[in-house]
This record gives structure tokens, sequence and C-alpha cells, in this order.
């Protein structure tokens, strides 16, 4: 019998890419929460950091909300070309 393991799926955006890049080092070098590693969120945590940084780095507040935006929609297509989307069901 042969048992079968898989392999995290990796979520962030760079791993989605291609850059051989493990969501749990992005865990420990931005000292994130665990259970974000190896879904979705870990993208919306590490936007959260891009963003305050943006911020602190006096980026214009329109610019920063734009450039949240386009990172997100970015993630958007990524996860969808790995399949990785969740389905929504409309009743």
């Amino acid at each position: 019998m042969t048992i079968k393991t898989t392999e995290p799926i990796e979520y962030n955006a760079l791993a989605l890419k291609g850059v051989d890049i493990k969501d749990q080092e992005y865990v420990a070098m931005y000292n994130l929460d665990p259970k974000v590693a190896n879904t979705p969120e870990i993208n919306e945590r590490m936007l959260d950091i891009v963003e305050k940084d943006n911020i602190k780095s006096g980026v214009d507040p329109k610019r920063v909300k734009e450039l949240r935006l386009n990172a997100e929609k970015d993630i958007k297509i990524l996860l969808a070309k790995k399949g990785l989307l969740p389905n929504k069901r409309i009743s």
C-alpha cells in the first residue's frame, strides 16, 4: 500500500510566480501568525505590511490605495491561473 503525501500549497504571491519561497519563510521573516501560512490570507497580511510601509514612507494615500488594489488584482489572477480561487456559488 502506498501512502500519498501532498506538499502544502504555497499561496504567497512570489511562490505563485514560481519563486522558491515558502509561506513559512514569510511567517518567520515578518512575524506573521503561523495560521496564515499555506492559506490565501498570507497575501492579505503581506499587503497590510507593504501598505503600512508605503504610508510611513510618505506615499500619497490615493497612490497607496491604488497600489494595494492593483496588487490584490494581480494576486487573484495568479490564484486563478493556478486553480486556487474558491468556487463561489450563486444561489
